[in-house]
């Protein structure tokens, strides 16, 4: 089982969904949820966000309350496969109608 990963003493990645991502992908699996801290503090500094609350999480991706300046958004940061690969193009063309507004987006 996975161990909890501390970051920066301002949130925790949840033990429960790195045990499972590690479970159904393996070694990939544990270098993406120890890659989790790093990509969440580069992705912070490019858009200016910080975060404000305690970690969610879905099957295949870790979300994040944070602000920018003093909007309140998420931060979502998703595993990559057939099943999520699409998911930012569809948010930008539905333009926050019926579902989330997506303000940014990185490929990697």
């Amino acid at each position: 089982m996975s161990a909890t990963i501390e970051v920066m003493s301002t949130w925790t990645i949840p033990q429960a969904f790195a045990a499972r991502r590690e479970s159904v992908s393996g070694d990939a699996g544990k270098q993406w949820i120890e890659s989790l801290p790093a990509t969440v503090e580069s992705l912070q500094a490019c858009w200016g966000l910080s975060v404000d609350g305690e970690p969610m999480h879905g099957e295949k991706g870790l979300v994040l309350p944070v602000t920018r300046d003093s909007e309140q958004l998420v931060l979502k940061v998703s595993w990559q496969d057939p099943s999520t690969v699409g998911e930012a193009a569809a948010l930008r063309i539905w333009q926050g109608n019926g579902a989330v507004k997506l303000y940014e987006h990185d490929d990697e």
